[in-house]
């Protein structure tokens, strides 16, 4: 930490150290919660678009295979790949 040797005197100038330090680790634990909360609520909106869109991709081709067979429903198995 620094050159001065140890001693009962030095302690005061330790303690001042170690208490600026546990001050700026505080400080960056709770910016790391903030982006961390911040991440987690991006997530959720990002997830809840994809079950729209996806909902709203699946609708549309439920309708494509109506209108394609002449307004008969044709069963078969309806499949979306999405990649990421």
């Amino acid at each position: 930490m620094r050159s001065i040797p140890h001693s009962s005197k030095s302690a005061f100038l330790d303690l001042f150290s170690l208490r600026n330090r546990e001050e700026r680790l505080l400080q960056e634990k709770a910016g790391l919660k903030m982006r961390k909360d911040h991440v987690n609520k991006e997530l959720g909106t990002i997830k809840r678009n994809i079950a729209r869109l996806l909902g709203i991709a699946l609708k549309s081709t439920k309708e494509m295979s109506i209108s394609a067979t002449g307004g008969k429903i044709k069963k078969h198995k309806a499949s979306t790949v999405l990649e990421y």
